[in-house]
């Protein structure tokens, strides 16, 4: 297991929930798994458009905590609709020491490559599209060890839920909306997630992941975001 994803493992083990401890015993939903319209809409029009390009680019650094422990990476990411293309890298250290993570998919083969070697699996139907769903709404992590790791039964019931806005901020001279919401299963794991969206462009410019001690935390800053940009397949070239 790589450092990142020693990171992952960590970030998510302290939110696995069962069933009976995610459920209302009267057979309602916890208040906290409500949502606010108002903010649930602007989340869902974010992963829509996203959804809706025929290719996302995403370049963003990343800051890492596990309990006094930190990290920094640089991320980049490129997905294709047409031909079920994938590629995330992400480049920093944790700690003392380097980190490097990859997923790359040429819409035949998925691999996974990390510190300690490399993972081949066939690519799966609708793979770009599971990546793009998990990155909006999770972030890169997340999408990394979820997209290749999950069942496809157990990624489709992932979903935001308990979201709500925060409040108003500005990121250098764009005003932003904070929303915070829940992510995963409303009946097993879950994390907290808190997004900073520009209503205007209907964009996540910064992320942060935690888990609920908050022992364990991720920033996502992005740098990049563009939607529709041409990509060569070349991109997705083992090797490149």
């Amino acid at each position: 297991m790589t450092r990142l994803c020693a990171v992952v493992v960590l970030l998510l083990s302290p939110l696995a929930l069962t069933a009976q401890e995610g459920s209302d015993p009267g057979g309602g939903e916890p208040p906290e798994f409500a949502s606010d319209p108002a903010a649930a809409e602007l989340l869902s029009k974010v992963e829509q458009k996203a959804l809706g390009a025929r290719t996302l680019v995403l370049k963003l650094t990343k800051e890492v905590e596990q309990h006094g422990q930190k990290g920094q990476f640089s991320d980049e990411i490129f997905l294709k609709r047409d031909g079920n293309k994938v590629l995330v890298k992400v480049d920093g250290h944790f700690g003392e020491g380097k980190a490097r993570l990859s997923l790359l998919c040429d819409g035949k083969t998925t691999r996974q490559t990390g510190d300690r070697g490399e993972r081949e699996m066939p690519a799966a139907a609708g793979f770009e599209g599971t990546v793009r769903r998990l990155l909006i709404l999770g972030g890169v992590m997340p999408a990394l060890e979820m997209a290749a790791g999950m069942p496809p039964e157990e990624l489709a019931r992932l979903e935001a839920f308990g979201v709500k806005f925060l409040g108003d901020e500005t990121i250098g001279e764009t005003k932003v909306r904070v929303i915070a919401y829940l992510f995963g299963s409303k009946r097993g794991m879950r994390m907290e997630e808190k997004v900073w969206v520009d209503e205007a462009t209907q964009t996540i410019l910064k992320r942060e992941m935690k888990d609920p001690t908050g022992a364990n935390r991720v920033t996502e800053t992005y740098m990049e975001i563009s939607l529709d940009k041409e990509i060569e397949d070349s991109t997705f070239v083992p090797g490149k």
